[in-house]
């Protein structure tokens, strides 16, 4: 009774503990402030790394070592336009096969910029290459303009970066940037050639292809989520949403159910995998969703999250978040996993085996957890952080690492 009694006692001190450090900071890399822009999170080897905006707004790079809990950070290395323009001023970075890290960061309707690191992992050094990327000379209305850059490394250690092209139109001999016909643009760095291609991925003619989200499977495809819109200013930022799988083996997109698409796709013409048909018609004037997140499951399948406006109201929306996954046959939409989630929010998600974790927030932090491949998400824990989560990274099968706009944390299952 006594030795029962004791286990008891044990098992239960120890799952009070293990839930109590469930989610644990590891670094303010802010150093005390808050990113001016989005920051990106990469992992190489035993390192996070942690691509941000600094106080001085400039780019940083800040490493944390998960074995060792000794941190690193870099000088100001990167212009950015955090001053005035926090809002557009995403970071973006990679680190491909070799080691070498791939900087996006300070774009609003810029031409290309670029930098690589001078030598493997290394934080401190960087050439700004930005004119070896493909397209970087074009001029007049054929120039590239770019916002919002997101990007991922393939498992085979390739690099690619997507980004949001400015449309652009000639008016009385000058240039201008129009608010329509946005293209989305997909670069590719090959690792073995250490060359960059593109492909105009996704335009339609009158439409917006406005912002994109990439991940990396364990089976060298990139999977590509992006969410359009008709209206470039307005409360419909966003108002339909398509996959792409792209097969780097073999150079092909195609849909969810390995459909092949040809490119440039879009949402009603030559259309790619429409995962969110849209719930209002094109010329609406209300916002419906933000921008939608992926990963694939145990099972090798997409699952989305994508925050959908519930009450159609362009001032005081009311967004629940909605996960969208492909079943093998169809589209699967579940509403309202999480309710009053902040205007922007944009829920990132982490997967290993049948685990699907969500980390969100409305007036609390939140980890949605499913074990069947994301079919439901009984358990939902409050996170310590209390801040946005903005990127998560599954490391094994117990833990996750992701980042706010200042800080690094680590939640173990």
């Amino acid at each position: 009774m006594k030795k029962t009694s004791l286990l008891f006692l044990l098992s239960y001190f120890f799952l009070s503990v293990t839930h109590a450090q469930m989610d644990k900071q590891l670094l303010n890399f802010g150093q005390g402030a808050n990113s001016k822009g989005k920051p990106s999170l990469a992992i190489s080897g035993n390192k996070a790394y942690i691509l941000y905006t600094s106080a001085n707004n400039m780019g940083k790079i800040c490493t944390y070592d998960l074995l060792t809990n000794e941190s690193e950070w870099s000088g100001e290395l990167f212009p950015t336009i955090g001053a005035t323009d926090a809002s557009h001023n995403n970071a973006a970075m990679a680190i491909d096969g070799s080691g070498y890290i791939h900087v996006w960061i300070g774009m609003h309707n810029h031409r290309m910029k670029y930098w690589r690191s001078n030598s493997p992992r290394d934080i401190h050094n960087f050439t700004d290459c930005s004119a070896q990327m493909p397209w970087y000379d074009h001029s007049g209305i054929d120039e590239k303009r770019y916002t919002y850059p997101t990007t991922t490394t393939a498992s085979n250690g390739d690099v690619f970066v997507i980004l949001r092209r400015t449309a652009l139109f000639m008016k009385g001999g000058v240039v201008r940037e129009a608010e329509h016909d946005e293209k989305q643009d997909l670069y590719h760095w090959n690792n073995k050639k250490k060359t960059w291609t593109a492909d105009l991925l996704l335009k339609q003619e009158g439409k917006n292809a406005y912002m994109s989200k990439l991940y990396a499977d364990n089976k060298n495809n990139i999977h590509i989520v992006t969410a359009w819109s008709q209206l470039h200013h307005g409360n419909n930022t966003y108002q339909r949403g398509t996959y792409l799988r792209y097969d780097n083996n073999i150079g092909s997109y195609s849909k969810a159910d390995g459909k092949v698409v040809t490119i440039p796709a879009g949402v009603d013409i030559n259309p790619a995998d429409v995962f969110f048909p849209g719930e209002k018609a094109w010329n609406d004037t209300i916002c419906e969703i933000q921008t939608p997140q992926v990963v694939v499951n145990g099972a090798g399948k997409p699952i989305i999250t994508v925050p959908i406006n519930t009450n159609f109201s362009p001032y005081k929306p009311k967004f629940e978040l909605n996960i969208i996954r492909f079943d093998g046959k169809i589209w699967v939409r579940q509403k309202n996993v999480l309710s009053d989630l902040k205007n922007y929010e944009h829920p990132p998600l982490a997967s290993s085996s049948k685990r699907v974790s969500i980390y969100a927030r409305n007036t609390s932090a939140y980890v949605l957890k499913s074990a069947d491949n994301g079919a439901t998400f009984p358990t939902n824990e409050k996170l310590k952080s209390g801040g946005e989560p903005v990127d998560v990274i599954n490391l094994d099968a117990t833990t996750d690492i992701y980042i706010t706009f200042s800080s690094l944390f680590k939640v173990v299952y």
